[in-house]
């Protein structure tokens, strides 16, 4: 019975990882060279372009853990080695799926922590913004029109000239002074552009990123980034807990059939008195 039931369980999930497998890895691959987002960004595509990599990856190992499946499944013989091979890579799996799982867990107390301007990325990256915003664009090195340059923040600070740059990456200096900010101008501008905001943390009274004539700015960034990120933390901490969860169930299964599973004898017919068992003469048994 239990091994009729570890059996029963171990094919539904050889069959059930072997659909996802082939699922990430179409969908690695379809979506590796896109970019749904838009963002128009070479650091933020090359760690988009990874982690669809990683998403191959993970499937590929399902595939391959299946044939190991299935074939322990197949074999009766050699299933204890099989499944043995079947078992490492889904423990390797569910340590991987957990970490991704903590991971997205640690990021999203994080968002929602009162402090998290203080953590050393934010609060650098806010100063680099602060220091674009107050003392490089509009400024003499980087001059544009100024409604009311003897104040900050001010109310307005509106380009009026066809030659004034309306985009701090457009000032001539821009990548000599700021060369940290260069791999996060497409990300900065998806941002702007969809949060109507400027800075990190500090608000910018203009667009930095963006036409500095498209407004004032509502707020601060930050806010835009937590809500854009949060939906992605849950669904990944919901699908790796809940992929973690079937794997460490299909584990147990696998071993549990693994340590009952019993090799059915060979009894191949061996001249008129014995028989073949496992590849040893024996006497054929009474009836």
């Amino acid at each position: 019975m239990i091994t009729n039931l570890s059996r029963f369980v171990v094919w539904v999930g050889v069959f059930l990882f072997f659909v996802i497998g082939l699922a990430l890895v179409i969908a690695g691959a379809i979506l590796y060279k896109q970019n749904p987002l838009g963002i128009e960004d070479p650091t933020f595509y090359k760690f988009y372009s990874s982690v669809m990599l990683i998403v191959i990856i993970i499937g590929l190992a399902l595939i391959v853990a299946t044939i190991f499946g299935l074939s322990g499944l197949k074999c009766a013989k050699a299933a204890p080695f099989l499944f043995t091979i079947y078992n490492i890579f889904i423990i390797a799996l569910i340590i991987t799926t957990v970490v991704l799982g903590m991971a997205a867990i640690v990021l999203k107390v994080r968002s929602l922590s009162t402090n998290i301007c203080q953590t050393s990325f934010f609060d650098n990256l806010n100063r680099q913004f602060t220091t674009v915003g107050r003392e490089f664009f509009c400024q003499s090195g980087c001059k544009c029109f100024i409604v009311e340059p003897a104040h900050f923040p001010i109310a307005r600070n509106w380009s009026q000239e066809i030659t004034d740059p309306v985009r701090v990456q457009e000032c001539a200096n821009f990548a000599i002074t700021f060369p940290d900010l260069i791999s996060v101008v497409g990300f900065a501008e998806f941002i702007e552009e969809n949060g109507n905001c400027s800075g990190i943390c500090t608000p910018m009274p203009y667009y930095l990123f963006t036409n500095i004539n498209r407004g004032v700015p509502n707020n601060s960034c930050l806010t835009f980034i937590l809500n854009f990120a949060r939906p992605y933390t849950k669904y990944v901490i919901v699908i790796s807990f809940t992929l973690a969860s079937i794997l460490l169930l299909q584990s147990l299964f696998v071993c549990c059939l693994c340590c009952c599973l019993k090799p059915k004898p060979n009894f191949n017919q061996f001249g008129a008195q014995g028989y073949i068992r496992d590849g040893f003469e024996m006497n054929r048994p009474a009836h």
